[in-house]
């Protein structure tokens, strides 16, 4: 029996497509796309950490391109990567935006990376919750779907004052209608442009720039 099992496993592996292998999905906060395409040119072959956004900051856009990596190069045929990307708040809130980002070509023979067009781009808001952020990540080729995630972090976490009259303060804190009580909580929206025209320009750097919308 063990035999006869370990048979149809080795067939089972023979049987299985070269499309299976895994490859790998990164999202990247990034300032400037243009910036991220540089360092890709980079000639020999770029090293070291990519140009990366170390923080977000109020009232300035930080983009999150999908990087698909280690893909089959020996492969032939279309290549439909399809992307999903979820923002989770330090509260635990999150929005997600499904099928936001794609790439598309029609023989995949070569390719070993791709970065997924319609790059989303947030901006952030006095409202939002300071902290850590995570960046949540799924891409499908259709056959398989694999995730990756990333931080990053928005300004400080917020700190309680010191009190100086401990009575005060807990007066102040009863009070029902403190503002920090009676304001309803807003919920975040990011902004995300559909630009799928990029998908059919020739070049990995041509689509990089139209995805910041230059």
């Amino acid at each position: 029996m063990r035999a006869l099992s370990l048979a149809l496993f080795a067939v089972a592996c023979a049987a299985m497509p070269a499309s299976a292998q895994k490859f790998e999905v990164h999202v990247l906060p990034v300032e400037s796309m243009d910036g991220l395409a540089r360092w890709f040119q980079q000639k020999p072959a770029p090293s070291g950490v990519y140009p990366r956004a170390q923080e977000l900051v109020l009232g300035k856009k930080i983009y999150f391109p999908i990087l698909v990596t280690r893909l089959d190069p020996s492969l032939h045929g279309p290549l439909e990567l399809v992307g999903d990307i979820e923002i989770v708040a330090p509260d635990g809130k999150s929005q997600v935006m499904k099928k936001c980002c794609r790439y598309s070509v029609a023989d995949r023979s070569g390719i070993r990376t791709a970065i997924l067009s319609n790059v989303p781009d947030f901006e952030m808001e006095a409202t939002d919750k300071k902290g850590m952020y995570t960046l949540r990540t799924s891409v499908t080729d259709g056959q398989q779907t694999v995730a990756g995630t990333d931080q990053i972090r928005y300004g400080a976490p917020a700190k309680e004052p010191a009190a100086a009259n401990p009575a005060a303060s807990a007066k102040t804190a009863a009070r029902p209608d403190s503002p920090a009580q009676s304001e309803p909580a807003q919920r975040r929206s990011f902004s995300h442009t559909d630009r799928s025209r990029c998908l059919d320009l020739p070049t990995q750097a041509e689509v990089i720039r139209c995805a910041e919308g230059k």
